[in-house]
Order: structure tokens, then sequence, then C-alpha cells
């Protein structure tokens, strides 16, 4: 079992920090660092031909390997928490937020889906089942339990609405409290029905890594070389990943998939994250409380 340990997570409080431990600031032979200049954010808005102020992504093929691609917008929306980059740079004199991270080649999955076979979607399936039990297996040290972004900062999903405190919370049972809380919070209190759904949240439940947005349109896939399976080769937009409750990457899989669909409807999803009892309860009071938030 893995243990993050928090001391070295890159600082977001920063106006810029390089991930200096990425492989694109190190030799593909032995791992040494190399120095690599990155354009600076004037030369990023200039190459994309976008007015200060508005958000956009600019890919950079020059670089090595696939390239470069930088996304860059106000901070509201574009959100330095979200950089498991090569750099993070918050440039005040043009109001955004620049992340620069390597490009990855591929399709999104929710793309290609429906035109795989059965062997590549069980090949492809199995492949994010390791990536996600491996994620899953990254643990917070229990004598620093929070739940939160990845730098213990407020958690960042967008289940939450962004006027609402969103902790960091201290335990399960103070983010279970909140996100009930939440859901009945447009009713009087004389109003409210006893809460058959809040036992259905695990307050013992572990705190592991999470993306929180797992669907299919964030997942790249590529097809091997003469033809052969399709593989996964990437995982994107990590915008609302933190520590959370091990039950919630299931819930907002589910959340973001649409009824009907095959992926989530005909055991794909259930094959990548094998969802326990507790997860399974767990998402029948997190649906209820999604909906009851819904107009």
């Amino acid at each position: 079992m893995l243990e993050r340990v928090l001391s070295m997570l890159p600082d977001v409080s920063l106006t810029q920090y390089d991930f200096l431990d990425s492989s694109f600031f190190r030799t593909e032979d032995d791992g040494a660092p190399i120095h690599r200049r990155l354009p600076s954010p004037q030369e990023v808005l200039d190459a994309s031909g976008v007015p200060s102020g508005y958000d956009g992504v600019r890919h950079f093929p020059e670089f090595e390997g696939p390239g470069l691609l930088v996304k860059f917008g106000h901070p509201s929306r574009v959100s330095l928490e979200e950089a498991l980059a090569l750099r993070s740079t918050r440039d005040s004199g043009h109001e955004s937020n620049f992340i620069y991270m390597s490009f990855l080649l591929g399709q999104t999955l929710r793309e290609v889906w429906e035109t795989l076979s059965h062997e590549d979607n069980a090949s492809v399936t199995q492949q994010l089942a390791d990536i996600a039990g491996r994620l899953r297996s990254v643990e917070l040290s229990s004598t620093i339990p929070f739940i939160g972004s990845l730098n213990q900062g407020p958690v960042q999903d967008i289940y939450f609405s962004p006027d609402q405190h969103k902790g960091p919370f201290t335990s399960p049972r103070e983010f279970h409290d909140f996100v009930q809380y939440i859901s009945e919070a447009r009713n009087p209190l004389e109003d409210r029905d006893e809460d058959l759904f809040r036992p259905l949240l695990p307050d013992t439940a572990r705190i592991c890594l999470t993306h929180a947005d797992p669907h299919l349109g964030n997942i790249l896939v590529l097809r091997s070389p003469n033809g052969g399976r399709f593989g996964v080769s990437g995982i994107v937009d990590w915008a609302q990943a933190g520590w959370y409750p091990d039950y919630w990457e299931y819930c907002k899989a589910m959340i973001v998939g649409p009824y009907g669909d095959e992926w989530r409807d005909a055991g794909w999803l259930d094959k990548v994250l094998h969802p326990t009892e507790h997860e399974l309860d767990a998402f029948e009071a997190v649906e209820q409380y999604w909906n009851s938030r819904c107009p």
C-alpha cells in the first residue's frame, strides 16, 4: 500500500511551480535532470491568438515527443490544483492561470467506444481496472486524515457549488454530514422527513486518491501499431481530483454517466471499479442527495 507524503506535493500558492520529477525534465536513459525552456505566458497567448483574459488550449508540437500542451484561463475556470503537469504558473498581469502539460496522443474513449470490438472493450476495461486499482491504493497517512484537494485545500468537485464551504474536511463523518446538509438546505426544518440515506454513507470509509470525473470523455485510447488492440494512452482533466472516501470514484462515475449508456449500465464500469456493497449503498445515498438538489 502506498502512502502519499504531503510535503512532496506542489505548493499551488506559489506564483510558479516546475514539476522537475516529471519525465519531461529527465533524460530517458538514466533519469538525470535536464534543462528545458518552456514558453512564457505571453508567448502562449501570442501563439494562440487569444486575447488576454480568455480561456484557451495551445499545442506546441515542436517539443520532443508528441509535444507540449498549455491550458490557460481565469483562475475560476483553470485551477492550479489540477496541475499534474510540467509547470503551473499564476500570471497576475493576464489574470490567468497557465498549466503546462505533455501532449497525449489518442482519441477519447467516448469517440470510439461503440466502434470497438468486444475484445478491445474488454482489454481497455482491464487496463482501466489496473489503473483504478493503483490510484485507489494511494492513501493518506492515518495521522493526517482529511478530505479535500491534493494539497489539503477545499474539495474541487463540482458536486458542490462554488459558493459553498468545501472543506477541507477532517473526517468522512464531517464530509458526509455536509453532503447531507447541502441536499436539505432548501427545505425548512419542519418539512424535512427522516433521512433514510445518511446511514448509507460509511463514516469508516478509507480516504484515497480519486480522479472524481472518470467519464469516457476523459479517457484517451490509442490503437497499437500494425492494427493491434486499443490501449489506454492517458487519463485527462484532473481538475476535481483529490482525497475522497473510497466510494466517491464510483459514485461520480455513475452520476456523470447518462442513463441507458452501455458503459454505465451494461456492467463495464463495474468491471473497472469493482464496487463493494458499501459503495453501492453509498451511491444510492449520493444519487438521492444529488437529485434532491436538482430543479
